[in-house]
């Protein structure tokens, strides 16, 4: 079912901020909330580490929030807001999709298999600004997230970018793969859980991005693979989901943007810092939070 909704992604990605959207944030049950809540601080008794968890509404309201200040790693969850960026240097004509960009075996850093792919046999090579996107986004290629970055000013372009768009949280202070260090109280490369949420939200829902650009980023999260163990798991079959994952060290993130029944969407920050357990385990409750989000909203 989720194949057969991908043709409706430019409508999809439109469902923003709507009446209805205000509406639904009135009818969440507050049971489900304190139950969702106290299975949250369940998971973190059990597994050990901190768990950050928000969830918002198309309008930006936030249905349910643990840790939702507190600052995280991204890891790779960065890369959906650079695909956004991207798309906005699109809009602006400062690129365009079809550009090609060169790169050499010098960009290579691990976990580059797009890339590596690319130069196999040669030095040198290039692809359009659309392919390095798609890299980014759906295999996690840290060289073509490294070459994307680049096109916007590194680094200190990419905070910029967050707080263009209200986001007065969110950082990043290195590229790939330093960025993914996740050492203990280091603000550098981090994020809260309900900045991310309402980023994303602002990006993938709103009008930060024109529609056909947006379609195209909702599409690349919709069909990435990455995560199909974390909060893909947890949600009801025939919801429409996208997600960009972000794995350091013992750092598990899930950023998810979904669709309920009429179209109703939302979006799910989950990161999970330091648990103490077995990345399947690890993996599994992010699932089991991604249900609790869907009880949540389920209409009553």
């Amino acid at each position: 079912m989720r194949a057969v909704a991908l043709v409706a992604v430019a409508s999809l990605a439109g469902c923003a901020a709507s009446a209805e959207s205000h509406e639904n944030a009135a009818a969440v049950s507050t049971a489900a909330t304190d139950r969702a809540l106290e299975q949250i601080e369940a998971i973190e008794e059990r597994l050990g580490g901190r768990l950050g968890v928000s969830l918002v509404d198309g309008s930006g309201q936030a249905l349910l929030t643990h840790r939702g200040d507190e600052r995280f790693a991204m890891c790779s969850t960065f890369k959906a807001p650079l695909a956004a960026a991207i798309m906005l240097e699109v809009e602006q004509g400062r690129l365009s999709l079809e550009q090609q960009i060169e790169f050499t075996q010098a960009d290579v850093v691990p976990h580059a298999p797009m890339i590596e792919r690319a130069l196999e046999g040669q030095t040198e090579a290039s692809r359009p600004v659309d392919w390095l996107v798609l890299a980014a986004m759906r295999a996690s290629d840290n060289s073509a997230a490294n070459i994307l970055l680049d096109r916007i000013g590194g680094p200190e372009g990419m905070t910029q970018f967050y707080r263009n768009h209200g986001d007065g949280v969110t950082r990043l202070d290195r590229r790939e793969p330093e960025l993914n260090e996740n050492s203990p109280g280091d603000p550098r490369d981090t994020t809260s859980p309900l900045a991310m949420a309402q980023l994303i939200r602002h990006v993938m829902l709103g009008d930060a991005v024109h529609p056909g650009l947006r379609a195209i980023l909702v599409r690349h999260m919709i069909r990435t693979d990455t995560g199909m163990s974390r909060i893909r798991a947890g949600l009801p079959e025939g919801w429409v989901v996208g997600d960009k994952t972000g794995t350091c060290g013992s750092a598990y993130n899930d950023v998810a943007v979904f669709w309920a029944e009429r179209d109703r969407p939302y979006v799910l920050s989950i990161y999970y810092d330091r648990p103490e357990a077995e990345s399947e385990e690890a993996q599994a409750a992010m699932a089991q939070v991604g249900a609790l989000a869907a009880e949540i909203v389920r209409q009553p």
